[in-house]
């Protein structure tokens, strides 16, 4: 069965926004990559163990936009950096709680990564 356009069973309001259409041009590696720059950590230490704040703040954009950007699921953005999907989900809910928040420089951040992407 082929099926086009946007798809996702899962978006929770103000948690899960709907994703962009699946035929995206954004790339999970070049999310996770721009992310990774923005926070000023290696790619390694986002797949990787540790959990330094600013590692865990990359993590979480990462997530929130490969989600919003890609509309791929939450296993596939998991396996990029080595997660289960429950927790990309956790992430996400964290990064928008903290973008509602306005916590310390996460939302600025976030921001301009979601400039970049756009």
């Amino acid at each position: 069965m082929i099926i086009t356009g946007c798809i996702s069973p899962y978006v929770i309001p103000g948690i899960l926004p709907p994703p962009v259409c699946s035929s995206s041009v954004y790339d999970l590696h070049n999310i996770l990559r721009m992310a990774s720059e923005f926070f000023s950590v290696s790619v390694e230490d986002v797949r990787g163990r540790k959990r330094r704040r600013n590692i865990i703040f990359a993590r979480h954009a990462y997530c929130l936009a490969a989600r919003t950007f890609t509309g791929k699921s939450t296993i596939a953005i998991g396996r990029v950096i080595g997660r289960h999907h429950a927790t990309v989900l956790n992430s996400i809910e964290a990064a928008s709680n903290m973008i509602d928040t306005g916590f310390g420089d996460f939302k600025n951040k976030f921001e301009y990564l979601k400039e970049a992407l756009q």
